[in-house]
């Protein structure tokens, strides 16, 4: 999470910076694409476990 925490500092800077927009958006990316990947490697490791699970049913 220290991506989370980096964003959450610039966006306390935003309001003390001249020009804190394009570090925090690169902040922005960095997380939202973090996210994306966690979010695909959770989804197959459960569908992996669904299908072992089928698998298992139908035996």
């Amino acid at each position: 999470m220290n991506l989370c925490d980096k964003r959450r500092e610039l966006c306390h800077e935003k309001y003390t910076s001249l020009n804190p927009w394009p570090n925090n958006q690169k902040a922005n990316r960095k997380v939202r694409k973090k996210i994306k990947e966690a979010k695909g490697e959770w989804i197959e490791e459960h569908c992996i476990t669904i299908d072992k699970k089928d698998d298992r049913k139908q035996q």
